[in-house]
């Protein structure tokens, strides 16, 4: 009997296209607030250059929304009050049980802004990881507190306006990126930079080559079908990932120049179009030399040994060094210790 290569061909384009649709709706019951190839997280949406960012246009978008219960339990369904509330549908409040996110239409954390500006306004981008993106207190961070600061009893005719650009977890890879995309079209007077530690993982990676392998984005072609990521996870725990990264405490120095050509392109990007660059030193308790039992006590550190944190501490030290190079080399460049 003749085989039907067509009935077969059909057979299992129905039943891919089933596996992977029950993929998609298991990963969406369990795995809503990780898998960002979803689209449904109120936050943050996926990136190809960059894996995740903010997401724009948060209260324009159809995603799911955490839920504020009355013990306050995170959900991302049921009952339970409003998880998003925006009056104009530019500027608003994402609910989190832990704090609100106040988020923009252009994927920023803080008040909504017109991308054209008058002469009156200067404007200035803060760029980093974590330190910069801040916790849950919008106006504790520390972009804010630096608007309100220049601000207050100001007395010269120009208004000075500080953007939120930082990202949890954005290495100087992904701060060169957005500031590329995303940033220069603002338009800013200045840029303020802090980043470096979240390039530790990058620095102590052996055998790279080139400034593009240093910045690869690792995601398979493979991420897009929801079945593949269900099968990564399953097999994750299963899987003994095995990593070099224990010789790059050794051979760290040698990557610092890709950490430092990121910066780099960031400054000579700047110059002919008049931004001033400001790169902050990476945070004093390393410098300082502060004892490990002292750091071991601060909750945000309390989960690295004593060799990690010293490996922080001497990351912090030569990208300062760094940055204090790159403000002899270029006159549109700044360095101010945090």
């Amino acid at each position: 009997m003749k085989r039907n290569w067509f009935y077969d061909l059909f057979i299992f384009v129905i039943f891919f296209f089933l596996f992977e649709w029950l993929s998609g709706v298991y990963l969406e019951s369990r795995y809503l607030q990780s898998d960002l190839r979803l689209n449904k997280h109120p936050i943050f949406e996926y990136d190809q250059e960059l894996n995740y960012r903010l997401r724009s246009n948060p209260f324009q978008t159809n995603t799911h929304i955490f839920t504020i219960k009355p013990r306050s339990d995170i959900s991302l369904r049921g009952g339970g009050l409003p998880g998003k509330i925006s009056l104009d549908g530019r500027e608003g409040l994402i609910r989190n049980a832990g704090g609100d996110y106040i988020l923009n239409r252009w994927g920023f954390r803080g008040p909504d802004f017109e991308l054209e500006r008058s002469e009156k306004i200067f404007r200035i981008v803060t760029l980093g990881g974590s330190t910069t993106a801040g916790d849950y207190g919008n106006e504790l961070t520390y972009p804010r507190i630096l608007e309100r600061m220049l601000n207050f009893n100001n007395k010269s005719f120009r208004y000075f306006q500080v953007i939120n650009g930082g990202h949890w977890a954005y290495t100087s890879c992904d701060v060169k990126t957005i500031f590329i995309r995303d940033i220069l079209p603002l338009n800013p007077d200045m840029v303020i930079i802090m980043s470096g530690l979240n390039d530790s993982n990058l620095l102590r990676t052996p055998d790279i080559k080139s400034q593009a392998q240093y910045c690869i984005n690792h995601d398979s072609t493979l991420e897009r079908f929801s079945f593949y990521r269900l099968i990564k996870i399953i097999l994750r725990p299963l899987v003994k990932k095995e990593t070099k990264q224990e010789l790059g405490y050794k051979i760290y120095k040698n990557n610092l120049e890709y950490y430092r050509e990121n910066l780099k392109t960031i400054a000579s990007t700047s110059r002919p179009l008049n931004i001033q660059v400001g790169l902050v030193s990476l945070p004093g308790m390393y410098e300082e030399g502060t004892p490990f039992k002292v750091l071991n006590k601060k909750p945000q550190l309390a989960m690295y040994n004593e060799r990690k944190l010293d490996y922080f501490r001497k990351v912090s030290l030569e990208a300062n060094k760094i940055m204090q190079e790159l403000v002899r080399e270029n006159d549109n460049v700044f360095f101010s210790h945090s």
